[in-house]
């Protein structure tokens, strides 16, 4: 995001200011050194006078009735403020303060790349809302005032990027932010916050907060936009149907999340990449974040390389190579899966690996490459999607905006294990009755696109018939059936005959 930021080395504020570089003392509190702050967000921290005696919790009224007159007529606010953030853009800004190691203070703002905010708790969710900041509000919203800019939810819809408020306007006022849960029964949960004994912290702490810290109350802000809507091949948040023939074609059906509509060529020359012996395999993934998904070719050579969406889904660009060592991960007998989900919800896709050991591991995508290997999970070798074996997948069940694990048995059940953007909780039973949709001969096959673009993965059944149908996911389970589509019993995934992909 472009912003203009001006770091000056004194600023005119009602009291006393004293500006302070990384290194130096502020007031009691010591500063985070030059290795812990990092050079990627380098700032610094100025004391300031309050207007008010606790500018962390102070209400609407006290803001009022301690600001000078024509104190609003002289301030500029140094942030862009106001404006819609996604909730990666959110969470990235809070990492920045905990990555820098910013200490807590109710008296004094930090100045860096994301502008100038008070660095208490308040200050520390107004700067990753990317809120309004001056010295008219002491330099961030208050515990109170945060109210202003939220709704309440309840606790089951939080997802990365909503916060956790008591608005208590004593001592007794905190707010923390929400960044996925870390328990299958949702009782403890990834959060970040600057807190007055460890300065900006990332860590999993009980749901809704510690006991005798008062109430708290899941809330959201009201300009937050969820980046996981919208991710799709033409980019308006709905699955579409993506046909790749025996011919070598791909055709785009849009999705309007009840049908899919009339087909358009937008790719030729794929007929070695059905997946069978000896071929490539594609898919699609957002690899830039873009919210459009991209098409990703693995060739029998091992390599990996992306043909970007143009933005509309009608044509892809000239192939970047991302990756190569892959020809033993073409989902061959005896060989390992390669997919391509968002494991910790920055809205770039991600590599998985699942090898015929039964590990699980993901190379997180920066949108030109794959880093390091993370192990995530083990113990699934019995679920590489060969004859008599079960299917993994990684769609994002609850709409948090990470990729889930989600197991379906050689016994006809589909459970999932919620992904928290390193690990895969406890498994949690979604359906059964479908040992017949294992994509073997003869069977049928199950897929967990977004058909109705709300975030959330809903069950699509391709049965030998030729029809497709959906069950809309709640995030916890799926609805009845509702039919979308027929005629594709050529498009079983099966020898000799196409492929369909719902993205």
């Amino acid at each position: 995001m472009n912003m203009t930021i001006r770091l000056a080395l004194s600023v005119a504020v009602v009291g006393a200011v004293t500006a302070t570089t990384l290194g130096q003392a502020v007031g009691d509190t010591p500063a985070p050194s030059a290795a812990a702050s990092g050079a990627a967000n380098p700032g610094f921290l100025t004391h300031f006078t309050p207007t008010v005696p606790n500018p962390t919790t102070a209400s609407a009224a006290q803001l009022a009735a301690g600001r000078p007159v024509g104190a609003f007529a002289t301030l500029t606010a140094d942030s862009s403020a106001g404006g819609s953030i996604s909730r990666a853009e959110v969470i990235a800004r809070a990492q920045s303060w905990v990555d820098a190691g910013v200490p807590y203070s109710m008296t004094s703002y930090r100045t860096d790349a994301n502008g100038k905010y008070r660095t208490d708790c308040s200050g520390f969710v107004s700067m990753a809302w990317h809120l309004n900041s001056s010295s008219g509000n002491n330099w961030g919203e208050t515990t109170g005032t945060l109210l202003n800019y939220t709704s309440s939810i309840p606790k089951e819809s939080l997802k990365p990027g909503d916060v956790l408020l008591n608005p208590d306007s004593g001592a007794g006022g905190h707010v923390v932010i929400f960044n996925g849960w870390t328990s299958s029964d949702h009782s403890t949960y990834d959060a970040l916050e600057e807190s007055g004994s460890s300065g900006a912290v990332h860590h999993s702490i009980p749901y809704p907060y510690y006991s005798g810290h008062g109430t708290f109350s899941p809330r959201r802000y009201d300009n937050i936009q969820d980046a996981n809507n919208g991710v799709d091949v033409t980019g308006d948040g709905k699955a579409d149907l993506m046909v790749l023939s025996t011919d070598g074609t791909i055709g785009l059906r849009p999705g309007s999340g009840t049908s899919f509509g009339a087909g358009t060529t937008v790719s030729a020359g794929w007929q070695n990449f059905l997946g069978g012996a000896g071929q490539g395999r594609l898919y699609y993934a957002d690899i830039n974040g873009d919210g459009n998904k991209d098409l990703l070719v693995q060739g029998t050579d091992g390599t990996i390389g992306v043909r970007f969406n143009n933005g509309s889904g009608t044509s892809f660009g000239a192939n970047v190579p991302l990756s190569s060592g892959w020809q033993n991960y073409l989902s061959r007998p005896g060989q390992g899966r390669l997919t391509f989900p968002d494991i910790n919800g920055d809205g770039k896709a991600d590599l998985v690996i699942q090898g015929t050991d039964g590990t699980i591991a993901t190379h997180l995508g920066s949108g030109t490459s794959f880093g390091a290997n993370i192990p995530l999970s083990s113990g699934w070798q019995n679920y590489l999607s060969q004859p008599g074996q079960g299917r993994l997948t990684f769609p994002d069940i609850n709409g948090d905006g990470k990729a889930d694990l989600v197991i379906q048995g050689t016994d006809g059940t589909i459970a999932t294990h919620l992904g928290s953007g390193t690990s895969f909780g406890a498994n949690i039973p979604l359906s059964s009755g479908w040992q017949n949709y294992l994509s073997q001969p003869g069977q049928g096959r199950l897929t967990f696109p977004d058909i109705n673009g709300d975030g959330k993965a809903d069950l699509v059944i391709q049965g030998t018939d030729g029809t497709i149908a959906t069950h809309l996911g709640s995030g916890t389970s799926f609805g009845a059936n509702i039919p979308l589509s027929s005629g594709w019993q050529n498009y079983l995934s099966q020898p000799g005959q196409g492929t369909l992909s719902f993205e």
